[in-house]
This record gives structure tokens, C-alpha cells and sequence, in this order.
């Protein structure tokens, strides 16, 4: 559940936080947060653990609110797909139900002590003297809008899979040796001076005349070259699309509506209020004082417990079933006897039981519309998919197909393989690739595609042609003077690298060509960190270049726009028995990504051995 987390993080305690903080909870905590609900179809089966399209779809939801704060309110959907979020989560939630079902097989199991002792430790629910606080504890579970139940899961599941990854870890071991060795070549530091020579900066004099520009044209035609483009016809369905099409009856509706009565159903419910201590005899203690006449928030102070956290309104099946029992049983305004969990000792007031609240038919009929809907596109894709691909094997015309399913059609005119088009940008890569394997007078299958499917037909081939020279003299002298400054400026730079080899300053030889300047690299490091400021910036490949060289000579890098002569002036070895703290944490780095490998082989194998299903209908629907 957490293996991002365990790259970066040194103690479970840590993992489980970040979990509630960051990752939302995960998926083996969310009971609590995401209701089963009859109707709800497993969008992911892995072994015989079901995973159901609304968690995934509340999973997707708190990772996609999580990357809004990152990259801001514009990321939307189409973003989400973009960078793979479906894909990733399932990947995630399906390694942590294999990892589950195997946990199950072993029998492993945690002990109550075992999470009190979890929970008790957690920084987040300690005061400032570090010890465990029982109103800090509620008060970020509440902020989380996590049960004492849902952590409490949440923590099981986490330690099982944190002992299992023990199990298949614990040989792996890191030599010292090779943390040294590494930490050397990581920490090595080295000097260096970088003089940067313009190639544009570079006077070339020297000017072709016709007959040798037209030589160097036809020596550089392709440069010149109006690429291959093509004429299409493109078919696009999706469930959506569908959905004009689809009708549902009042009686759907209130059918749905009878046999889904809990989707529109509040639960009986009644304010809570409760004090945690640490002792069954503190607890005995408040009871006492409420039961001579004092308040529960008056005898809550008075043993120095602090005042009683108000959890609000509390439905039954949101506590702990020995807890909902004695809450449950208590007349209005009632306290209970001291009752026991994970995280100490807890007496309960409740207030008045709020009846269970049904919606009515009409305030929800919309909205079961759209729904049922949506389930309908999704259900009749594959049939419409089928029938459109009889249409095309029978010769249907594309638009006729497209009028009578209700489906987009496409029509992209004089399109590159890697230039823009009208297609939507989550199709496009797809349907090009697709087109531009396909010969004139050529159509694709019906190819299905995350979240629909199309169908692409090349109405005509524009093959590659070649500009005239006469309508692009002009750019055939611009590349010819751009290729001799280049050369120039790389004549310079080796001439300089000799030169400072031998012993001169870059000072010295600064002015042999226009367009020269020096930096000076200070402690430079081989992923580039340390390095001094400079107007010029340098391309990564001088860092590289840098790191090969012995100390006093010289070398040339270039690139499209420079020429760069670069010395190393000093190197500055590491020793790690100066730096104990830096070698501990390569090793600490080495084994942690050597842990995350053996854990995604056994995760693999796993979903191998237990099996598992992906419902891509499902899935397509997750994200609008």
C-alpha cells in the first residue's frame, strides 16, 4: 500500500502517517470513508479480493486532489490520463490485494497490543513532550475525516504487509564495501574551468558561389524535405457518446431507486461525545464523578483527561461493533460504562438517536438518470462496437455509421505523422501511429483504446517532396554559413584544449577568437550540484565529459549552438571514514532499492500465482 512511501521513510510509524496525510488512506483503510454498495460492480479482481469501481474511483479522486495541489486547479482528467493515473493506481491497488492474499495464506495476523503500540508511538498523536495524546489522536482523525475503526484497519493492514515484506527481505544485505565504493564515486568533487565559444559568434568570410550552393543543396536535400502527410477519415466512439441515445423510463428509475434504497438513505444517527484514558481505572473514576452529579466534561478535567472530544453525528456502523453496542444501548444523555479499545480506555455520552432519513424520488430522479445512463452506454460499447464493425465489413459508409450510432467522424486533412491534428488529444498518438501504417485506399480494424475505440480509413498519401532550390536559396545559404561557423568555432575549441593542455591560462588565449568566455566550476559534483552560477549556462554533457578526465587536461564538447573547451584543474577525492552519516545512507539508499526490486518481482509472481482481472468497462468510466 505505501511503497512509495517506504523508499523514503525509515520506520513503519512513518509509512502509516504519510498514508493518512498524503496517499489518502490507501486502500486497505477506507471502509470506513467508501460504503459497499450493492449495485457496485469490481472494477479489479485479484485472487478473490474484489476491488470495486467506487474505491478505485475514490482512490483516483484523493490522488488526483493531491496532484492539484502540485500542479494547480487546471489539472483535470485528460491530465490524469495523460501521465497514466488509471494505469498506476491499478497497479498499486493490485499489488496490495496480491500482497494481501498471500498474507491470508501465511496466516499472519496482528495483535491488539501490537496496534496499540503502533498507534501510541505515532508522532502525529503525541504532545510536545512526546507522549501519546489522546484529543491530539481524535483531533487529526477527525481532520482526516478518518474513524478510530479506519485507522485502526488501516494500521492492521499495513503492519501485515510490512512483515510479509520483512519475510521476503530480510537476507537481502548491503556490504559495506559497496556503500564506501559508491558513496566515493557519488561525493568525488572536482575544479574545472569552461571556456564557451559562439559558433555564431564565428566571422566566416568566405562565401559559396551558385554552383557550390547548389552542391551543398543536393548534398543536404532532405533538410529541405515537405514531409509525407495523409488525408483521413476517422471513426470515434466512446460510452458518452452513447448516452444521447440511450432512454430510461420513470419506471427505471424507480426501480432503481427501490432496489438502491441505501444509496439515498442516511443511517439512524446521534451526537457523541467521549473521553480516552489510558487506565480502566481512570475511566471507573470519571464514571464515578459523573455519577454523583458532575458533567463528563466536568469530570474529564477535574482528572486532568482534558475536555471530551465532540465526534458529532455517529452513525452505527461508522464505530467498532462492541463500542456501537454501548453507545447504542444508552438512554439520550446517557453515559456509558468504561469500554475497552486499541487506544486505551473510553467512557461515551450520547445525545437524542436521529431517525434514518430516506431522499425522495423526485429530489434524486436526475441523478439516477444520468446514472442509469451511464451504466447503459457502458453496457451496450461492446455490442455497438461489434455492430459498427458489421457496418464496415458490409461497406457502410463512414458517415451513414456515424449518423445512425451517434459517433463522431473525423475528417483530417493533410496530416504529418508527428503534426498536429483535429483528433482529440488523447487519440492522437494512437490514430496516427495506426494511419501511417496503412496504405492509400486502406482502413484500420475497429481498435479499442482506454476509454473507447476508433476506426481510421487514409483517403489519400501526399508522398515527401523536396523544395526547389530557387524557393529556398536563401535557407541553403543560412545552413551553409550556420555549418562553417560550427566548424570553425570546433577548429577553435580544439586548438584552445591543446593549448590549455600545455599549460596556459584561459585568461591567455581568451581573445584568440570572437564570441570566447570563461567560467569557472567550483566543486562540482557527477549530478551536476555545486555548480557556480554562470550567464552561460552549460549542457549537461560537460559535467559528464569532466568526470573522465585526469587533472590538467583538456577536452572539446559541442553541441547544436556552441563549442565548449573544458580542464579539470583539481579532483577532490571523497573518504567516506570522514563522513560515517553519508556512507549509512548510500547503504541505506542500496538496500532500500534493492528491497523495492525483490518486492516487485514477488508482486509480479504473486498476481501471477493468484490470478487477476481487470473490468476495463469499469474503469473506462472512472474519470469523466
Amino acid at each position: 500500500m505505501l511503497d512509495a512511501l517506504r523508499k523514503s521513510t525509515g520506520s513503519l510509524v512513518a509509512k502509516i502517517l504519510f498514508a493518512v496525510l498524503i496517499l489518502s488512506f490507501g486502500i486497505w483503510g477506507i471502509g470506513d470513508v467508501v460504503n459497499s454498495r450493492a449495485n457496485n460492480k469490481p472494477a479489479l479482481t485479484v485472487g478473490d479480493i474484489e476491488i470495486s469501481g467506487l474505491i478505485l474511483k475514490d482512490q483516483l479522486a484523493r490522488q488526483m486532489d493531491r496532484l492539484r495541489q502540485i500542479f494547480g486547479p487546471s489539472f483535470d482528467a485528460d491530465a490524469a490520463r495523460q501521465i497514466g493515473l488509471i494505469e498506476s493506481t491499478v497497479a498499486s491497488l493490485s499489488a496490495s490485494a496480491a500482497q494481501e492474499m498471500l498474507a491470508r495464506d501465511l496466516g499472519i495476523v496482528i495483535s491488539d497490543t501490537a496496534l496499540r503500540e503502533v498507534t501510541i508511538q505515532q508522532p502525529a498523536f503525541q504532545n510536545a513532550e512526546g507522549a501519546f495524546d489522546r484529543t491530539r489522536f481524535n483531533q487529526v482523525l477527525a481532520a482526516n475525516n478518518l474513524t478510530e475503526q479506519g485507522w485502526l484497519e488501516m494500521a492492521r493492514k499495513d503492519l501485515v504487509h510490512a512483515r510479509l515484506e520483512d519475510a521476503l527481505t530480510s537476507g537481502i544485505v548491503t556490504p559495506l564495501k559497496m556503500a564506501e565504493a559508491l558513496y566515493r564515486i557519488r561525493e568525488e568533487r572536482r575544479d574545472a574551468h569552461v571556456l564557451q565559444i559562439s559558433a555564431a559568434a564565428q566571422d566566416v568570410a568566405v562565401r559559396l558561389d551558385d554552383s557550390a550552393l547548389h552542391a551543398f543543396y543536393e548534398e543536404n536535400k532532405d533538410v529541405f524535405a515537405v514531409p509525407e502527410t495523409r488525408d483521413l477519415s476517422v471513426l470515434i466512439m466512446n460510452p458518452t457518446m452513447l448516452e444521447a441515445r440511450i432512454t430510461v423510463s420513470d419506471e427505471d428509475v424507480t426501480n432503481y431507486y427501490n432496489t438502491n434504497q441505501d444509496l439515498f438513505t442516511t443511517p439512524e444517527s446521534r451526537p457523541v461525545t467521549q473521553v480516552i484514558v489510558e487506565t480502566e481505572d481512570a475511566a471507573k473514576h470519571i464514571l464515578s464523578q459523573v455519577e454523583a452529579g458532575s458533567s463528563l466534561a466536568d469530570a474529564a478535567i477535574n482528572t486532568g483527561s482534558g475536555k471530551p472530544l465532540d465526534m458529532g453525528l455517529i452513525t452505527r456502523n461508522s464505530l467498532p461493533e462492541d463500542i456501537a453496542a454501548a453507545v447504542w444501548s444508552l438512554p439520550e444523555n446517557g453515559v456509558s460504562q468504561p469500554v475497552q479499545s486499541a487506544v486505551g480506555w473510553h467512557v461515551f455520552s450520547a445525545g437524542p438517536l436521529v431517525p434514518a432519513q430516506t431522499k425522495r424520488l423526485e429530489t434524486v430522479s436526475e441523478d439516477i438518470k444520468a446514472q442509469l445512463k451511464r451504466e447503459k452506454a457502458a453496457e451496450a460499447f461492446n455490442d455497438v462496437a461489434q455492430r459498427i464493425e458489421d457496418n464496415l465489413a458490409s461497406g457502410t459508409s463512414y458517415k451513414e455509421i456515424a449518423d445512425t450510432f451517434g459517433i463522431n467522424l473525423v475528417a483530417a486533412a493533410s496530416i504529418a505523422a508527428d503534426g498536429s491534428s483535429p483528433l482529440p488529444a488523447d487519440l492522437e498518438e494512437n490514430v496516427l501511429k495506426e494511419a501511417f501504417a496503412l496504405a492509400q485506399g486502406e482502413e484500420s480494424r475497429l481498435i479499442h483504446v482506454d476509454g473507447g475505440a476508433f476506426v481510421v480509413k487514409v483517403n489519400a498519401v501526399h508522398a515527401q517532396t523536396i523544395q526547389p532550390f530557387q524557393d529556398v536559396r536563401e535557407k541553403v545559404e543560412a545552413l551553409w554559413k550556420k555549418n562553417a561557423q560550427k566548424t570553425a568555432a570546433a577548429a577553435m575549441a580544439e586548438q584552445l584544449a591543446a593549448e590549455l593542455t600545455s599549460g596556459k591560462t584561459p585568461n591567455a588565449i581568451i581573445n584568440k577568437a570572437p564570441g570566447i568566455t570563461v567560467s569557472t566550476i567550483s566543486g562540482i559534483g557527477r549530478d551536476g550540484r555545486h555548480v557556480n552560477k554562470t550567464d552561460n549556462p552549460m549542457p549537461p554533457q560537460i559535467v559528464q565529459a569532466i568526470f573522465t578526465l585526469p587533472a590538467g587536461t583538456a577536452s572539446v564538447v559541442k553541441d547544436d549552438q556552441n563549442a565548449y573547451v573544458l580542464r579539470v584543474d583539481m579532483i577532490n577525492p571523497a573518504d567516506p571514514d570522514k563522513d560515517s552519516h553519508g556512507v549509512m545512507t548510500m547503504r541505506n539508499n542500496v538496500h532500500s532499492a534493492l528491497v523495492n526490486d525483490v518486492t516487485r518481482i514477488v508482486t509480479d509472481t504473486l498476481i501471477d500465482r493468484y490470478g487477476m482481472h481487470v473490468n476495463q468497462d469499469v474503469i473506462n468510466n472512472l474519470l469523466p
